[in-house]
């Protein structure tokens, strides 16, 4: 057995005759097991008298830890996020109590807020549940069947911890989860970079899990597509004095985090899988830094063809069937840039100026 030496500063009678009793620090299997079995090298003297006195009067530790700096006088909850430096897992709760218990007897170190949830149901919401992993950590779902079998297989029911949004609602902030497969860890983020980051390093994307409610960013409040639809988000580009348009809320979140120039909802596109559908393609030009977007296959072609386009694959989809709501496209021959717009009262004005063309309709909205 491995014993390892360090300084202990022992600052009254009490803590010097415990060590004069049991002189062993444990190390981090013991504490990570609580009252159990650590490995080879732990000792249980002093951690059973910490655990065994804290059970009986209570923790000597104050948390001192904030509060919810958004949550007075309203439903919103924090989402708290707290780390176990001895087994690597993240515990996300809405509970103060809970964390404050974690910080103060379990060993876990305080993070950060990781997003926002309401603490009672509004309308559009629905249950997040939480379940303790049993070798620490907590696992969020919005799926009832999901969470009791997690609690048929060991798992610590804790009921519902807070409300969100539905995956996909467009309404606030999307929590993506990702699983470990080395380590068998899940984790929770809204942070687009983050889930970038650990996809790079081996940690498998398993989607959109919920939305956050996001009180901060007003350009995410927005009632969710009609069903069936999605929506088409629109940016203004200074640089280039053209606009960029994406039906991916990963990729609208992403350039808003990014700072782009976010301008709102351009117009709706049709969910993929859809009948009546025709694909969108959307092409780059490096030469002219400008996206291009079309509904014509002959047109994509040519334009790759010509050798300055590249194609960057289908991005959404429009209506193969003529409907009320088109989609125009004018030119600007001095600039070389396209726009796209569903009013066409813009399109009336903008060829009135007699710098932009009409081009037609490009395509239908759903």
């Amino acid at each position: 057995m491995l014993y390892l030496i360090s300084n202990v500063n022992i600052v009254n009678l009490a803590t010097a005759a415990l060590y004069d009793y049991t002189p062993y620090q444990p190390n981090a299997a013991a504490l990570a097991a609580g009252y159990g079995t650590g490995d080879s090298c732990s000792s249980y003297g002093n951690r059973n008298f910490y655990l065994y006195f804290n059970d009986w009067f209570g923790t000597t530790i104050v948390a001192n830890l904030p509060g919810c700096n958004l949550a007075t006088n309203t439903t919103l909850a924090c989402v708290w996020s707290l780390y176990n430096p001895a087994n690597l897992e993240t515990y996300l709760t809405s509970s103060v109590q809970t964390r404050d218990e974690l910080f103060t007897n379990q060993g876990y170190q305080y993070s950060d807020i990781a997003f926002y949830g309401n603490a009672v149901a509004l309308p559009g919401n629905i249950p997040v549940y939480n379940a303790s992993v049993p070798g620490g950590g907590s696992f969020l779902t919005t799926n009832l069947s999901e969470y009791n079998s997690l609690i048929a297989s060991g798992y610590t029911a804790n009921g519902i911890d807070f409300y969100a949004d539905p995956a996909g609602a467009n309404t606030g902030l999307p929590v993506y989860r990702l699983y470990n497969p080395t380590t068998y860890q899940h984790t929770w983020t809204t942070d687009n970079a983050l889930v970038t980051s650990l996809s790079n390093n081996g940690w498998n994307y398993e989607g959109i899990a919920f939305t956050a409610i996001d009180p901060i960013n007003p350009t995410n409040q927005i009632p969710p597509p009609p069903p069936g639809q999605n929506y088409v988000y629109k940016f203004y580009i200074p640089q280039t004095n053209t606009y960029f348009y994406t039906s991916d809320i990963i990729e609208r979140d992403s350039m808003i985090n990014s700072g782009y120039d976010y301008v709102g909802i351009a117009f709706n596109s049709v969910t993929p899988g859809s009948a009546n559908t025709v694909p969108i393609y959307r092409l780059y030009s490096s030469a002219l830094n400008e996206h291009f977007w079309t509904a014509s296959s002959a047109e994509e072609t040519a334009l790759v063809a010509s050798g300055g386009w590249t194609n960057e694959g289908v991005v959404m989809y429009g209506s193969s069937i003529a409907t009320p709501s088109p989609v125009y496209r004018l030119y600007n021959p001095t600039t070389g840039a396209h726009y796209w717009s569903i009013n066409p009262y813009t399109l009336e004005n903008m060829v009135g100026t007699n710098q932009w063309q009409s081009e037609g309709i490009a395509w239908y909205q759903p």
